[in-house]
């Protein structure tokens, strides 16, 4: 699981997807404030074609990481172009916007994922839920024991053909000097059929904007993983990570109460949010940025008239 918050560099071959019989070896660096860079010592394409053509086919590059993972590159466009004569190598460097590790697809619209899970800042202060409800401190041993629920998974939407489920778990660090249990949480947005990437996405921003209502202040995806059948056995499952830039870096105030926790809300409050925002999305945008600007008041009778416009 690779967080969007922390850098990634990793070297691998890279080529387009028409012409696998030409990787280059290269760099693949994710910095979370620029975005992902390819640099190439060498060229997707041979000479002279390197130098007269310079589009992305499909804006798609594939590649195989050091680790031996598969890797598709989506939104890519070349930045530079750096020709040696002699005994030199070329060298290209390429800008993309989302990097899928893990499987090699050409195409966002592509179904062939069946399940994903997603971070999301403030989603454990959003459930407002005592993980450790019990805790025996023994003075003579100086031991402490915690004890804590069972890890859970809450429906919070359920459709015809897909789910969304919230994680609850604890997670352990044993340091040399201490231990450290943390309470974690995630979505997990589970389907009876496959779908694309583009498809989780657009189900991540909208939960996204469903959990920002909530809160009363933005938030931000922590990591996206998607799941597909394993190329190797159809009986398993392989781990797919996105990662891309966000837009929104600022961070998110977890101390901070939210406006409507989780336990607050009726069964189908997702549901009716879902719905609300196929039928009025300016609308709630506005109130979204109305919260963000930590505005107390809401003018109810607004957002009907705005919803009305629609």
């Amino acid at each position: 699981m690779h967080l969007l918050s922390e850098p990634l560099n990793r070297d691998g071959e890279f080529w387009l997807p028409e012409t696998p019989d030409h990787p280059s070896f290269g760099h693949l660096i994710f910095d979370p404030a620029v975005g992902i860079t390819i640099k190439l010592l060498g060229s997707l394409r041979p000479f002279p074609d390197s130098f007269n053509e310079t589009d992305v086919p499909g804006g798609v590059i594939h590649g195989r990481l050091e680790d031996g993972k598969a890797v598709s590159l989506f939104g890519c466009f070349r930045t530079s172009h750096q020709l040696t004569f002699g005994n030199g190598f070329p060298r290209e460097t390429y800008r993309a916007n989302l990097a899928a590790i893990g499987v090699q697809t050409g195409d966002l619209k592509a179904k062939t994922f069946r399940s994903a899970t997603i971070g999301m800042a403030g989603l454990e202060a959003w459930l407002e839920k005592d993980w450790y409800p019990r805790t025996v401190v023994d003075a003579d041993t100086k031991t402490v024991s915690v004890h804590g629920h069972s890890p859970k998974k809450d429906a919070i939407f359920k459709g015809r053909r897909h789910s969304v489920f919230v994680n609850r778990f604890s997670n352990i660090e044993d340091q040399r000097r201490h231990v450290r249990i943390s309470a974690e949480a995630d979505l997990k947005i589970q389907r009876s059929d496959d779908q694309s990437i583009d498809w989780y996405m657009q189900q991540s921003a909208l939960l996204g904007s469903f959990l920002s209502f909530c809160l009363a202040q933005p938030t931000k995806t922590e990591f996206f993983t998607l799941r597909v059948v394993d190329d190797n056995d159809a009986t398993r499952f392989a781990d797919v990570e996105l990662v891309y830039a966000r837009i929104d870096q600022e961070k998110v105030d977890t101390d901070k109460a939210p406006l409507a926790p989780f336990s607050s809300l009726p069964k189908d409050a997702t549901k009716r949010w879902m719905h609300l925002y196929s039928k009025a999305k300016s609308a709630v945008r506005l109130v979204q940025e109305v919260q963000s600007a930590q505005v107390k008041y809401v003018n109810l009778r607004f957002l009907l008239a705005a919803q009305a416009a629609e």
